[in-house]
């Protein structure tokens, strides 16, 4: 388990393990991980099972919509699973239960590629200089994008600062920073900013009386 970790250095998955599974196997010696993924999606049970060598992964992000992400060690990025609303960011809504290739899609994200943070059938890619880029479900305003619109292509989101990090919920979502302050973006009864109505944008909380 501790070479494991070592050369995995991070998993992160939803709670929810009806979607994203992460097992790890010992075969003589040879550790490898093995992603399961088990979801609903058309009416038939998605029970897929492929196994990645660890010494080549750095990062994995799920969400319990079912939808994947794995940095590899050399920086490029694939992904599997739902993408029905575009969180894939790939360019279409279709479902794929094989890994794809992001990066070829998306150099400007991934030759910059920080973070990735996944909500409730949406994601977010947080660049080495602070930007933003959204993609996936967005009903609620969740992505910031201005609309409600669902977004298959990651678009860049404007936020007036460096984000470091972003929290996302089922419905909506707050960004972290470089100077320690907060946006939010989503659904009015989270947000935490609004509620008479959603935030179609990220706005900056004021926290100075919290």
């Amino acid at each position: 388990i501790n070479k494991f970790t070592y050369l995995l250095k991070e998993i992160k998955y939803n709670h929810d393990h009806r979607a994203g599974v992460v097992d790890i196997k010992d075969d003589k010696s040879n550790y490898s991980i093995s992603i399961k993924i088990y979801k609903i999606l058309n009416n038939e049970l998605l029970n897929q099972t492929q196994t990645i060598e660890t010494n080549i992964v750095k990062h994995i992000y799920g969400d319990e919509e079912g939808h994947i992400f794995i940095i590899l060690s050399d920086n490029n990025v694939i992904c599997k699973g739902n993408n029905t609303f575009g969180q894939l960011g790939i360019g279409n809504y279709n479902i794929y239960n094989v890994w794809i290739d992001f990066t070829n899609s998306n150099l400007e994200i991934s030759n910059n590629l920080k973070k990735i943070c996944i909500g409730y059938a949406y994601s977010f890619f947080i660049t080495n200089t602070g930007c933003v880029y959204a993609t996936g479900a967005g009903e609620n305003g969740r992505l910031g994008s201005g609309s409600n619109n669902n977004i298959c292509i990651p678009k860049k989101i404007d936020i007036s600062d460096k984000i470091i990090d972003i929290a996302c919920g089922s419905t909506h979502a707050c960004f972290l920073t470089i100077n320690n302050e907060v946006y939010t973006s989503g659904q009015r009864s989270y947000n935490g900013y609004s509620t008479d109505s959603d935030c179609l944008i990220p706005v900056k909380l004021n926290l100075k009386n919290i």
